[in-house]
């Protein structure tokens, strides 16, 4: 479902065809998450407060030297592999905030 909002493409995020899914997720466990965006228009500026969150490739490119990072951009269009570590136990959320927002 799209609609206009200031001139810019907006949609609902799905995750495997799930709108807002939920997974569970053991303390320091490494989690590999292969994030896609299908919007032709907006960057993906992923965050997830309270855990690690370490890139390992981005668009099927492996990188030499992981990147450690507290925001993950993924361009429209593109695709990053990310090592996702959450060392409390608690509720997370994998969101998209611009930096505005941050």
């Amino acid at each position: 479902t799209f609609s206009k909002h200031h001139g810019a493409m907006e949609n609902y995020v799905l995750v495997n065809g799930q709108f807002r899914p939920s997974a569970s997720v053991r303390m320091n466990e490494e989690q590999r998450l292969r994030v896609i965006n299908a919007n032709e228009v907006a960057s993906m500026e992923l965050v997830v407060s309270g855990c690690h969150l370490v890139t390992i490739a981005y668009d099927g490119v492996y990188l030499d030297n992981p990147l450690s990072e507290n925001v993950v951009v993924v361009p429209p269009g593109g695709r990053a592999d990310i090592v996702l570590v959450c060392t409390n136990r608690g509720e997370y959320w994998l969101e998209s905030v611009k930096a505005s927002e941050r």
